[in-house]
């Protein structure tokens, strides 16, 4: 049995903050549609920010100022111990993003033990291992985010049950001395 470190009512994503890539504006919307029916829950948004996204975030407090309390953007986290703990605290992690390859950043949200939301990038099954570490939702539709938000933040038996199948699935899976010996063994037969 894994232990699962106590956990905040927090949303996380990591990444380079409002590159058209990673989307986030998509993230900040459905948050700000969900917000009222999730009072006790914060958005955290850690990475360096890019500088074009700076009106879009100046907008989005002008439109909802009541988040400026529950939205946190924490900059670029160079300090691995620091980040990790931002994963260790929060319940999801989102990525949103137009086109992915594999990122780090959601192994890391895994062994964690976070719900991971992401958009239907060509890995979102392997992110969420089908269903079971998680939920996608199509690129770019803020809506069905907010609707996934909704369902998921209130229902601790949803992220609760997925904590530890994220960890067990992170160790299988995204262990990179697991699959160097799978390598080995596959290359070498072992040797």
């Amino acid at each position: 049995m894994v232990i699962i470190p106590p956990k905040q009512n927090t949303i996380l994503t990591v990444g380079r903050i409002g590159t058209k890539q990673k989307a986030n504006d998509i993230l900040l919307t459905a948050f700000a549609m969900a917000a009222d029916k999730l009072p006790s829950w914060k958005l955290r948004l850690a990475g360096p920010i890019h500088p074009d996204f700076n009106g879009f975030i100046d907008n989005y407090f002008k439109n909802f100022p009541d988040l400026k309390r529950r939205v946190e953007f924490l900059g670029n986290v160079t300090d691995k111990e620091k980040l990790y703990a931002e994963y260790a605290r929060a319940k999801i992690f989102a990525l949103t993003s137009a086109a992915e390859g594999a990122p780090n950043v959601v192994a890391e949200a895994l062994f964690h033990g976070c719900f991971t939301i992401t958009s239907e990038v060509d890995a979102a099954n392997d992110i969420t291992d089908n269903g079971n570490c998680g939920r996608s939702f199509p690129i770019g539709d803020f809506n069905a985010l907010a609707k996934i938000l909704l369902e998921v933040c209130p229902n601790e038996k949803i992220w609760q049950s997925s904590a530890e199948k994220s960890i067990q699935y992170a160790k299988s899976n995204f262990d990179w001395d697991l699959i160097s010996n799978r390598i080995n063994h596959l290359l070498f037969g072992g040797l």
